[in-house]
């Protein structure tokens, strides 16, 4: 992404040809609101060659791997404890809600109407709420998750194949900043790593 406006970095390609009748191909990335509009939508970044970023990118992960030594298992069972307890607190509040709803319209300082609006928004975002409950499986999620990020890391022993999934499996998302600088944040932890190229 585009760290200026938030639009998907696209990849173009240019060529040149050469006296013998071949041609060089450079493919390089550029934001997609730029390539649309100009300075008018968003800048022009450095030059960032597309083989160069990925190699950058295939480096940086190799790097981090091999750094690594925390427990993927634990820190995504505690990630997903913690959603849990999150939502079963907002389930609490919920609940506490559609009470103290009850008591105004007993007390009569709201309407019927509005009473069973109101009562209706709740109980439809309880209905959301437990089901997002009853979604979660901190065993089977964890070891599904830990099972993809190792075998992500493993497959990037092959640099030459299309690492479009491992990319997705261990980033979530990166931004490219004009100067070419880019900030990485990652599926499996709460960081965001700067690295100059």
């Amino acid at each position: 992404k585009c760290a200026k406006c938030g639009s998907n970095m696209v990849i173009l390609q240019s060529y040149k040809y050469k006296k013998d009748g071949s041609r060089t191909i450079w493919a390089y990335l550029k934001c997609s609101q730029y390539r649309r509009g100009g300075y008018e939508l968003c800048v022009n970044h450095a030059p960032i060659e597309y083989k160069e970023f990925r190699q950058t990118i295939i480096n940086r992960l190799i790097e981090l791997s091999n750094s690594m030594t925390f427990d993927f298992e634990s820190q995504h069972e505690k990630l997903l404890a913690s959603r849990a307890k999150a939502l079963e607190n907002s389930l609490d509040q919920l609940e506490q809600r559609k009470k103290n709803l009850l008591d105004l319209y007993l007390d009569q300082l709201i309407d019927k109407t509005e009473f069973e609006q109101k009562r209706h928004e709740i109980e439809q975002e309880i209905l959301r709420t437990k089901e997002k409950l009853e979604g979660i499986s901190v065993r089977e999620s964890a070891e599904k998750q830990v099972k993809n990020i190792y075998g992500a890391f493993e497959a990037l022993k092959n640099q030459d194949q299309d690492l479009h999934h491992v990319f997705s499996t261990l980033i979530e998302r990166i931004d490219i900043h004009q100067d070419g600088s880019v900030d990485i944040k990652y599926h499996f932890e709460n960081i965001s790593s700067r690295s100059l190229r």
